[in-house]
């Protein structure tokens, strides 16, 4: 998730039977007692020291794909070392382009592992 603590996860309660009343009950203990924004990963992308694969599709109804397109502007912006494919028609779970998807995170492993451990 691209989007802050706790929206990333309010941006759902729609979806509760109680339509997240407990979920924001709970969430609002939380903030009493700590600062959101020590969770928000959209405030620690300069933690990142990795390069990172992220995969998007377009239908997915689980993470709007305009946070994805968000992420990869802002990785982009701090000259992170990332890999941002986008797949027209995929679902969350990457329906119909999982092999495809598959394939392209094998060849990004394999293409991390020989520049840290050599071919």
């Amino acid at each position: 998730m691209s989007k802050p603590f706790p929206y990333n996860i309010l941006f759902y309660t729609d979806e509760a039977d109680d339509q997240g009343k407990w979920l924001r009950g709970e969430i609002a203990k939380f903030e009493a007692d700590y600062d959101v924004f020590k969770y928000s990963i959209d405030r620690h992308l300069d933690w990142i020291q990795i390069p990172l694969v992220i995969h998007q599709g377009t239908a997915d109804d689980a993470v709007p794909v305009m946070w994805s397109r968000e992420l990869d502007t802002r990785l982009e912006e701090q000259g992170k070392s990332y890999t941002y494919y986008e797949y027209p028609g995929a679902d969350h779970n990457m329906r119909p382009q999982w092999d495809t998807v598959v394939g392209r995170d094998v060849e990004w492993f394999d293409s991390i592992a020989a520049k840290t451990f050599g071919e």
